[in-house]
């Protein structure tokens, strides 16, 4: 009787634990998160967040809560442009962020005072910039 319970359990212990394993085989998205601050690194509520996939034209928009807080769940995997938006504050915009397989991104996005466009890119690649006059 022992030894059967003891299969039984044994049985149902892998069956479980496999059902873990399918459920992460099965992922083929990611999720941009973060927080948007003012300079003084106050939270900024009701800040729009768009991601759109560079490559696809994929794109969502989302809406920082009263903690500055903002999620973009389930994204294709690729490049993304996020730009955030608020009132009172200039667009700042990220590029290249990259999404890849299962990958939580948690970014911080500063607003700027003001209007007008700040891009930040993200890029492992390093660039040559001339600095001298001719």
């Amino acid at each position: 009787m022992r030894r059967a319970l003891r299969a039984f359990f044994s049985i149902v212990s892998v069956l479980f634990l496999s059902f873990g394993v399918f459920a992460q085989s099965q992922a083929t998205t990611g999720l941009i998160q973060g927080t948007v601050i003012d300079p003084n690194g106050a939270v900024v509520n009701g800040a729009s967040v768009n991601v759109k996939n560079t490559e696809t034209g994929f794109e969502r928009t989302v809406t920082s809560n009263s903690d500055g807080f903002f999620s973009a769940p389930l994204l294709p995997l690729g490049k993304y442009r996020v730009t955030a938006t608020a009132s009172g504050f200039s667009n700042s915009i990220l590029e290249n962020v990259e999404v890849n397989v299962g990958q939580t991104l948690s970014l911080k996005i500063e607003m700027k005072v003001g209007c007008g466009v700040k891009t930040v890119g993200l890029s492992c690649d390093s660039v040559v910039v001339e600095t001298s006059l001719t």
